[in-house]
């Protein structure tokens, strides 16, 4: 070790401080496991990744094993001399591949359509470790008897939740706990979050690398005693039965590293060395790990053109938190504008907002959604040069095609929901407007305990009738008849709220996905015409373009920090 306490020689290190060790279960619940992981030692790195594929019986397995496949082949090709920067580039890059290849699996033949998977990942040489995230399968690090999520769900909860717009004991929010904001395969474009962990790994670490067929069914307070108690081989087995004992309602994958109590950096290193000790091999995608390095390259821009002392680390992160509001805030602040169909030929090049309203996150949201827009833009001019015309137009009537077919499915299954709802909405009119017994028995085919409380009533009624000549029978069994029909009453109210609340929610869960569909799709449609203008421009024009839209962030830039 040298003599600022980081190893200066990562031959054989993996194997000598990693134990790693993974597991994957079926579940009590699911007809085929369509998680997958991988897990590769070599003599310079470890990297370890678990995939949980979605899009039906046939798609989900597929795409978690076309991604897994894709990364298997590459990494164990490369060679032991590869830097942190190269192998990090490389997970990235194939991770990315592999995203077009699911897409235009998906494309060619329906039965695959809308099949994608998750990844969370992490990779290890030396003293460098970089996490990898598309989706909700999740990375924790147990340290220090603190068990920390190391990854950010990219779900429609989570988005909803970072905005403000719900609480996080919402009950509402389980119906959209399974939406995916972002996966490998669904569309084109993919943005991998790819970081460097700065205060680790150091001795004694335990990673957990899971799919949320763990996390859902186990407790973070379960899946720390677990770590805490048994050694990796056994704690993997310990917790995929204890999230089958608990449902088992989807696949299980745990992957687990554990770091030697020998390895040569440790808490007091971390807590003392300057940050480049720790990690001597920064790679350079650490600056632009949020979104694309073109989006770096602009933001350094900005920070040239401001004159501002503050440092790059800190526009970045400040971006990036900008940034990462842009998906939903502004769609969901927004839905109501969807409602009328879309025309994709109402594009405009460039809105210049002029108007502020009084709500200042309403005007954040405006000019986030703005410099998004922005942002793309200036990312198809960067690489235009390099894009063929026709293929680029095939790929975007390809991701035309696909939203339009959600739009589609959506719109139908609103359709469906809204019958149903106006039917229940009768039933509620009917409840006081009618003879309660004819709804109940309606009702009743559905509803077991119905059916037992209405034959009870039915047989007091009976009762009564027969003994309506004998005064002192008929008035006690009148008073048990009312409460038989009270009770009736009180159950088929229940039945027609609950159900009423229940359609209302889903058809309140469909619009919020028709109009995301629909946004995506205008979205698409800017994004088109923009390609086919810069296309047709020569290179001074682009340049001249560039400088434009560069002037707009700026002033954008500069009006969201005097909202902060």
């Amino acid at each position: 070790m040298g003599a600022n306490g980081v190893v200066s020689n990562y031959e054989d290190l993996t194997r000598q401080f990693f134990q790693v060790y993974g597991a994957s279960d079926i579940g009590k619940v699911r007809d085929e496991n369509q998680d997958d992981f991988l897990i590769i030692q070599s003599r310079s790195f470890v990297f370890c990744a678990i995939c949980d594929g979605m899009g039906g019986a046939k798609g989900g397995s597929l795409a978690s094993k076309m991604l897994t496949e894709k990364l298997r082949q590459a990494l164990s090709q490369a060679p032991d001399s590869a830097t942190f920067e190269a192998l990090v580039d490389l997970v990235v890059e194939q991770i990315k591949i592999a995203n077009d290849e699911i897409l235009s699996c998906a494309v060619k033949d329906p039965s695959f359509a809308n099949m994608g998977t998750t990844i969370s990942a992490l990779l290890i040489k030396g003293t460098s470790l970089q996490i990898f995230n598309v989706g909700d399968s999740r990375i924790y690090r147990l340290r220090d008897d603190n068990l920390e999520k190391l990854t950010e769900d990219h779900t429609l909860v989570n988005e909803l939740l970072k905005s403000g717009l719900v609480k996080d004991n919402d009950i509402s929010l389980l119906p959209l706990s399974h939406i995916l904001t972002r996966s490998v395969g669904p569309a084109a474009n993919l943005v991998v979050d790819s970081y460097c962990l700065k205060d680790g790994p150091i001795a004694g670490d335990i990673y957990l690398i899971c799919s949320d067929g763990l996390y859902n069914m186990v407790s973070e307070t379960d899946i720390k005693r677990v770590l805490r108690k048994s050694n990796i081989h056994d704690a993997c087995k310990a917790l995929i039965d204890l999230a089958n004992q608990n449902g088992g309602h989807d696949n299980i994958s745990v992957i687990l590293v554990q770091v030697d109590e020998r390895f040569p950096v440790t808490k007091a290193d971390i807590s003392s060395l300057p940050r480049e000790a720790i990690s001597p091999s920064q790679p350079a995608v650490v600056m632009d790990d949020v979104y694309t390095p073109v989006i770096a390259d602009y933001l350094r821009k900005i920070q040239e053109a401001n004159n501002q002392s503050r440092n790059f680390w800190g526009l970045t992160i400040f971006s990036a938190i900008l940034l990462a509001g842009i998906f939903l805030v502004s769609e969901v602040l927004f839905f109501s504008k969807f409602d009328e169909p879309v025309n994709s030929t109402q594009v405009q090049d460039s809105v210049q907002i002029t108007s502020v309203p009084e709500d200042k996150s309403l005007r954040a949201a405006i000019l986030n959604s703005r410099l998004k827009s922005l942002y793309d833009q200036l990312e198809i001019i960067k690489v235009s040069n390099n894009l063929h015309y026709e293929e680029v137009i095939l790929n975007i009537n390809r991701q035309k095609a696909l939203y339009t077919g959600q739009i589609k499915a959506s719109t139908a299954e609103q359709e469906r929901i809204s019958t149903e709802l106006k039917a229940w909405r009768s039933r509620a009119g009917r409840f006081h407007n009618e003879d309660i017994v004819t709804l109940a028995r309606e009702l009743s085919q559905n509803h077991p305990d119905l059916k037992a409380q209405l034959e009870e009533f039915e047989k007091i009624s009976w009762e009564y009738l027969r003994n309506i000549n004998s005064p002192a029978k008929a008035d006690a069994l009148y008073k048990l008849r009312l409460e038989k029909e009270n009770e009736l009453k009180k159950t088929v109210k229940n039945i027609v709220d609950s159900k009423l609340q229940d359609l209302d929610k889903k058809l309140n869960l469909v619009k919020l996905e028709l109009n995301l569909f629909k946004s995506k799709l205008a979205e698409l449609s800017k994004q088109e015409q923009f390609f086919k203008e810069v296309m047709s421009k020569e290179l001074e024009a682009k340049r001249e373009l560039e400088e434009r839209i560069m002037s707009e962030i700026i002033t954008l830039e500069n009006e969201l920090k005097s909202l902060s």
